[in-house]
């Protein structure tokens, strides 16, 4: 969503695996470049033992411009020149002046001649526009116990929304005639907001939406079985490993359900009140792109 945007008011898309200076850097800087214009290129950054490579891509595929700067230089010097670069590209596919060099000092050594667009590169691990997930773990509801579940659809990167599923265990809760076992699985939406660093990521999410509540009597003269939908809460940490493909990731949660559930036996309406929270811990897997 931020690069969509991003590509929309500026016209151009900035990625690779870089970390000094990061595409969000090098982006930055071409926002204050108000002459910038174009419509669906791609700037590609990487880095390597001559330097930090920077190309332009055109939207129909060919090659902008290359160039390789060399030398010693801060994140910031080399930010500074790759957003001037793309920019003086950007002007000189609409037939305009250049724009004036850099002011840090720089080496751009000489880039051979323009080779054939390459295949676009990897999302770096830092920067997702889709991810799907599953974990395993334990949930407590009260004083019990249970194996919980749950699955995991995101859209954007640093902030976008999310679609979680969750099941938990049977649960039981005991009456003076017999028992309840209960179980519940809750649906719910809502935003989250992702943080990565060069080896972990954060993750913080939040969001409501639908539980199925199933109940069966257990023991009871005229046992009977109640499923019932509830409004229910969820929200949660996640803290994981910041790679390309697979993320391993540890999260904790919790979940709500504002609405008080109660199982009862007749004829004498003894009843027992079912937890309204559930605390939640979970190893688990995404995969994005």
């Amino acid at each position: 969503m931020i690069a969509l945007l991003v590509s929309l008011i500026f016209g151009v898309v900035v990625e690779g695996p870089s970390l000094c200076p990061t595409p969000a850097a090098v982006e930055e800087r071409l926002r204050s470049l108000a002459s910038a214009t174009g419509g669906g290129e791609v700037a590609r950054l990487a880095t390597g033992e001559g330097g930090l490579r920077v190309t332009l891509v055109r939207a129909d595929g060919t090659e902008a411009g290359s160039r390789t700067v060399a030398g010693e230089h801060s994140c910031d010097e080399l930010a500074d020149a790759a957003a001037v670069m793309i920019a003086a590209w950007q002007l000189e596919g609409a037939a305009r002046p250049r724009l004036p060099a850099p002011p840090p000092p720089v080496v751009v050594a000489a880039a051979p001649a323009p080779a054939p667009a390459a295949a676009p590169a990897a999302t770096p691990a830092s920067r997702r526009r889709w991810e799907l997930g599953a974990g395993l773990g334990a949930a407590l509801s009260g004083a019990d116990l249970a194996p919980a579940a749950l699955v995991v659809a995101s859209l954007g990167d640093r902030l976008g929304l999310q679609a979680r599923a969750l099941v938990s265990g049977n649960r039981e809760t005991a009456l003076p005639g017999g028992r309840a076992s209960w179980r519940r699985a809750l649906l719910a939406a809502g935003p989250h907001l992702r943080s990565g660093g060069a080896r972990l990521f954060g993750e913080a999410h939040l969001g409501g939406g639908l539980s199925w509540l199933s109940i069966d009597g257990e023991g009871f003269a005229n046992a009977q079985r109640h499923d019932d939908l509830v409004a229910g809460l969820e929200g949660g940490l996640r803290l994981g490993w910041n790679r390309a493909g697979a993320r391993p990731w540890l999260e904790l949660g919790a979940a709500y359900w504002p609405i008080r559930s109660v199982v009862y036996q007749l004829p004498d309406q003894r009843s027992a009140a079912l937890p309204r929270l559930e605390g939640r811990a979970s190893l688990g897997l995404s995969y994005g792109r």
